[in-house]
């Protein structure tokens, strides 16, 4: 079952996007943008997150569930 999560955080975002087979953190360097400029696999939403708290100080608190989210990385 795919989630799928967004963080703002000064004029960018990121995506998380949970599949069965692991997590995509899509980076957007600005908020607008449609297309990512760096995205990676993680193992589980767990790991995403932390990776994001490393690198961009994304707290738990500051994420949302997307209900009506497009897919980027996988589309069925």
């Amino acid at each position: 079952m795919s989630r799928f999560f967004v963080s703002y955080f000064g004029n960018s975002k990121v995506i998380l996007e949970k599949y069965d087979f692991g997590v995509y953190a899509l980076y957007f360097a600005n908020r607008e943008n449609k297309i990512s400029t760096r995205d990676d696999l993680y193992d589980n939403i767990d790991d995403a997150k932390m990776f994001c708290k490393e690198d961009f100080n994304i707290s738990e608190d500051n994420w949302e569930e997307l209900p009506n989210h497009i897919p980027i990385m996988v589309t069925e």
